[in-house]
């Protein structure tokens, strides 16, 4: 009995540290800032309700939305700005954060803590900048994708961009690891079971070629939303599809971010959605 024991005790101690290796790949140098590519910043910090102090950038813009800026799993924020780049040149406004853990916030991430964090930012822009939720404008990145529909799923928000998102972590787990009992995973990021409780509309940009999340977890996670959407089909790996494609994306953003969503407006028809793609 006493091996059964420690064998149970060793399987779930592999499955935890390798959900964690796997979830989280931080990066704590932070070497560059938005200077560097000729953009205007504020270094800001943020205290998160329990504890972890929050390193961000805020680089402002002309538009009167904000992207608030939900990165991926890997690195920090200073391997983002390129893409910060991107829609400030379509004049927003960014606000982007590391997660607890990464670059040169504190504390250990944790899914519970990288909600806490994306709400922190969230209050930070609606209580001390002052914009109104309807402006702020979700952009998540794989793992950010999740934390973005968590936080649209609870609070009021504009549009999402969720960029290589994938369906949950017990999906992925099954994919990746099949041998592991994915019931003894700590970490859910159900976005597939979060989407129905988001109001606004959706742009999903996904590659056909994703490596590391399928492009089918896009799709499922598109035809099962049934508010405002549209769906672009882009081509090249997990992490470089979206510079490949930038110029083109940067049309479809800026159709997308432009477009009247109101119950009234001209926009694509809820429920029904548009499709473009592949490149």
């Amino acid at each position: 009995m006493l091996y059964v024991i420690i064998g149970i005790v060793f399987i779930f101690l592999f499955v935890r540290a390798l959900e964690f290796r796997s979830l989280y790949v931080p990066y704590k140098d932070v070497s560059v800032s938005p200077s560097q590519i000729g953009l205007a910043f504020e270094d800001v910090i943020l205290v998160a309700p329990d504890g972890p102090r929050l390193s961000c950038w805020y680089v402002p813009g002309v538009q009167e939305r904000i992207v608030y800026f939900l990165h991926g799993n890997g690195g920090n924020i200073s391997h983002r700005l390129e893409k910060i780049r991107f829609f400030h040149d379509l004049g927003y406004p960014v606000f982007i954060l590391d997660y607890r853990g990464y670059g040169k916030s504190t504390g250990l991430p944790s899914e519970k803590g990288l909600y806490t964090d994306a709400r922190a930012g969230y209050d930070y822009l609606t209580k001390i900048r002052r914009f109104r939720p309807e402006s702020i404008v979700l952009y998540g990145e794989s793992l950010g994708a999740a934390v973005a529909v968590e936080l649209a799923s609870r609070l009021p928000t504009g549009p999402l961009i969720l960029d290589g998102p994938f369906t949950s972590v017990t999906e992925m787990s099954k994919r990746i690891y099949p041998f592991l009992p994915s019931f003894l995973l700590a970490s859910k990021y159900d976005a597939v079971n979060k989407m129905a409780a988001v109001k606004g509309p959706v742009m999903f940009i996904h590659s056909r070629n994703d490596e590391i999340v399928p492009f089918e977890m896009g799709q499922v996670l598109y035809d099962g939303y049934g508010g405002k959407k549209i769906f672009v089909a882009t081509a090249g790996g997990h992490n470089e599809h979206f510079a490949i494609h930038q110029e083109r994306l940067k049309d479809d953003v800026k159709r997308f971010l432009s477009e009247d969503w109101s119950p009234t407006g001209s926009a694509w028809p809820q429920g029904q959605g548009q499709a473009r793609g592949p490149f």
